[in-house]
C-alpha cells in the first residue's frame, strides 16, 4: 500500500465507468480536483449489466478488507435495458430483476463500514441514431430512451428505499438543448461535454449532502499542504507562496502522489511515508520525476525550489536505494527533466509566483545527472529532455505554460514509458499487453454476435480499442 492512506473512493460499473478515465472523462475529473485528497480507483467492465456484477460483487468489495472506501459510485442500467434478444443472449436483465440486483449491491455497500457513502448514477439518455452509426463495433442490440427513462427511474426507486444518493442522469443530460449531439461518442458513451455534466452532478451530491465527514473536495484536507522554504518565493522575496492551496483548484491502480512544487529534497523528507517498507502491499511500478523544480537557478533570499546539482544526485539515489529495497518485485522509472519554453514560462507564469529563471541548459544539466544515477542503480530512465525535442514544434505544442504538458506533450511522455514497460525484461511483464484483464471471460451477458448464437467479448476489444481511443501508436 502506498502512503500516506487517502480516502478512496471506488467508481463500479459498466463501460461508462471503464472508459471515464479517458481524456475529459468524468473519473479523470473527479481523479484532478481530489489530487493529493482521495484516491479515485475505477473498476470498470466494458459490457457488463447489474446481473454479472452482483456475481463478483463480494470479489470487488469484500468485507473483510482492511480498508474499506468511503465512497462507491455505481453505474448499471444502460445495458440492463437493452431490448431482449432472440437467442435470450446479451446484456437485458428484466426490470424486476434489476430493481432487485440493485437493492443487493446497494445493501451490500452499505454494509462495508458506517463510513462507506453510496451513489448510484441512473441509465442516461441515449442518441438512437448515433448508435446505428457506430454499430460496426458490436452488433447493435435495440437500445431506445423510452427503456433507459424506464431504467432510470427504477434505480432511483432503489435509492429512495435504501437511502441512497442518486444521480437523475436521465434527466440532467437532457436539460442541455444539444445534448444529443454534443454529449456522446457513439450514442451511448459520453464526450467530454458530457462528462462535464456527470462530473457537476456528482459534485453537487458530495457538496449538499450531509455526511460526516464531508466528502466534497473542498471539505477534504490536502496532503503535505504545509508552508515550505521549498515554494516559489513570493514577489517581497521574503516569504514563499504555498503551491499546494493555489494547485488544489486546477484541473492495473494508478495512484498518484504528486505535489506541485516540490523538490527531490522535499520528496526525501517524506519518502518513508508515502513509501512505508512494512506495508502490507508494496507497489509492482513506482514512476518518479523530480529535478524540473530542482534546476531552477537559486533565490538571492535562499527561499525556492533550487537543488545543487551534487546534492540532486545524491538524492536521487536514495531514493532509488529506498524504493527497490520495498520488494523483489517493485520495478522503478525514473523520468528526468523535460525541455522547457522559456518565452512561454515569462508569459504564463511570473503573474502567478515570483519568477525563478529555469533554462533549458539547466533542465539538460539535471537530465543527465538523473540519468547517471539510472545506470548506477540499474534504474531504467526516460530521457524526457531529448525524447520531447525530437518533435519540430515540440516548444510551441508540448506545453500549456512552458513547463507543463499539454495533450501533445503527454502523448510522448507516455509512449516513453510504455515503450520502457514493452521492452524491459522484467517478470512478470508489466506492459498492458501482458497483464491480465480482470474478469475477462466470455459471457452470455456480452452483445450476441452476428450469428445469433454467440457472444462478442467485450472485454478483449474494448482493451484493444485503447490506443487509438489515445491517439496512440499501436505499437505500444
Amino acid at each position: 500500500m502506498v502512503g500516506p492512506t487517502r480516502p478512496q473512493f471506488v467508481i463500479f460499473g459498466s463501460s461508462i465507468v471503464q472508459f471515464s478515465f479517458g481524456n475529459g472523462g468524468w473519473s479523470a475529473i473527479l481523479a484532478d480536483l481530489y489530487a493529493r485528497k482521495a484516491d479515485v480507483l475505477v473498476r470498470g467492465y466494458a459490457g457488463w449489466n447489474s446481473r454479472r456484477a452482483l456475481l463478483v460483487l463480494d470479489q470487488v468489495f469484500p468485507k473483510d478488507a482492511t480498508i474499506q472506501p468511503s465512497l462507491v459510485i455505481v453505474y448499471f442500467g444502460g445495458n440492463d435495458s437493452v431490448d431482449p434478444h432472440p437467442s435470450g443472449l446479451g446484456a437485458h436483465v428484466p426490470l424486476p430483476e434489476y430493481k432487485e440486483n440493485m437493492r443487493k449491491i446497494g445493501k451490500h455497500l452499505k454494509s462495508l463500514s458506517e463510513k462507506t457513502r453510496v451513489i448510484f448514477l441512473t441509465a442516461p439518455p441515449v442518441n438512437e441514431e448515433q448508435i446505428h452509426e457506430a454499430s460496426d463495433y458490436v452488433p447493435p442490440q435495440n437500445r431506445t430512451n423510452e427503456s433507459c427513462k424506464a431504467y432510470s427511474d427504477a434505480c432511483l426507486d432503489v435509492c429512495r428505499e435504501l437511502d441512497i444518493k442518486g444521480v437523475d442522469l436521465w434527466t440532467s443530460i437532457q436539460k442541455r438543448k444539444d445534448w444529443s449531439t454534443t454529449c456522446f461518442t457513439d450514442g451511448v458513451h459520453f464526450s467530454s461535454e458530457g462528462s462535464k455534466i456527470v462530473g457537476e452532478e456528482i459534485l453537487k451530491v458530495l457538496r449538499e449532502a450531509d455526511w460526516e465527514p464531508r466528502l466534497h473536495w473542498k471539505s477534504l484536507p490536502t496532503e503535505f499542504s504545509e508552508d515550505s522554504p521549498y515554494d516559489p518565493p513570493a514577489a517581497d522575496g521574503k516569504t514563499t507562496i504555498n503551491i499546494a492551496e493555489i494547485s488544489v483548484n486546477e484541473g492495473a491502480d494508478v495512484l498518484l502522489r504528486g505535489y506541485a512544487g516540490w523538490n527531490s529534497r522535499r520528496a526525501l523528507q517524506v519518502l518513508e511515508q508515502v513509501f512505508p517498507k512494512n506495508a502490507t502491499t508494496q507497489p509492482s511500478l513506482v514512476i518518479v520525476y523530480f529535478g524540473g523544480n530542482d534546476s531552477m537557478h537559486p533565490h538571492p533570499s535562499g527561499l525556492g525550489a533550487h537543488v545543487p546539482l551534487n546534492e540532486y544526485v545524491e538524492n536521487m539515489r536514495k531514493t532509488a536505494k529506498h524504493l527497490k529495497s520495498l520488494s523483489e518485485k517493485t520495478r522503478v522509472i525514473f523520468l528526468t527533466a523535460p525541455p522547457v519554453n522559456e518565452e512561454q514560462i515569462r508569459e504564463n507564469l511570473s503573474d502567478q509566483t515570483s519568477p525563478q529563471k529555469r533554462t533549458n541548459e539547466s533542465c539538460k544539466i539535471y537530465s543527465d545527472a538523473c540519468l547517471e544515477v539510472c545506470r548506477e542503480f540499474d534504474v531504467k530512465g526516460v530521457d524526457l529532455w531529448t525524447s520531447i525535442q525530437k518533435i519540430k514544434d515540440w516548444s510551441t505544442t508540448c506545453f500549456r505554460d512552458g513547463i507543463h504538458f499539454s495533450s501533445e506533450g503527454s502523448k510522448i511522455v507516455a509512449e516513453e514509458i510504455l515503450k520502457v514497460l514493452r521492452e524491459a525484461d522484467w517478470e512478470p511483464c508489466l506492459h498492458w499487453k501482458s497483464l491480465p484483464t480482470e474478469f475477462s471471460e466470455d459471457s452470455p451477458y456480452d452483445p450476441p454476435s452476428a450469428d445469433g448464437t454467440t457472444t462478442v467479448n467485450i472485454a478483449e476489444q474494448s482493451a484493444a480499442a485503447s490506443p487509438m481511443k489515445w491517439g496512440l501508436s499501436n505499437e505500444i
